[in-house]
């Protein structure tokens, strides 16, 4: 036997046609064709439906992985502001150091000035006094 619509074979498709005659048929025929294109058309939805959701999942992971890269960002930004704020106070402390660095090159250059203008004039070293001739030494030494 030949299975037509849905199982039906083709005896049961004659009395059908003639019990209801060709309307009925049609009308069977018709039915059948939309339960079919209802069932497609529910396949489709649900598969459309399953689509979204994949969308939607994407989207979700997708913001979650801006989310983190914006947060990385951010403590990168952070990081830098506070090495630029931490060079501001090396730079601070560079600067005592070398005014002070300043004043005591300063004070070692009075000093030892000082001492050359002592030692040039000392009247009370016989080295000095005698021009260093009597102890063997001359200008140049």
């Amino acid at each position: 036997m030949v299975e037509l619509f849905g199982g039906a074979t083709l005896t049961t498709i004659v009395a059908v046609v003639n019990l209801l005659g060709l309307p009925g048929l049609v009308l069977i025929i018709w039915s059948a064709d939309q339960r079919r294109f209802n069932s497609w058309q529910m396949r489709a939805q649900e598969e459309r439906a399953r689509e979204a959701k994949l969308r939607q999942e994407e989207l979700a992971a997708l913001k979650d992985q801006f989310v983190v890269a914006m947060d990385a960002a951010a403590r990168q930004h952070s990081e830098v502001i506070r090495m630029y704020e931490n060079n501001v106070i090396l730079v601070k402390n560079y600067e005592k150091i070398s005014n002070e660095l300043v004043g005591l090159v300063h004070i070692s250059t009075q000093t030892i000035t000082k001492m050359t203008e002592h030692i040039e004039n000392n009247m009370y070293c016989p080295i000095i006094r005698d021009g260093g001739a009597r102890w063997g030494l001359t200008q140049r030494d």
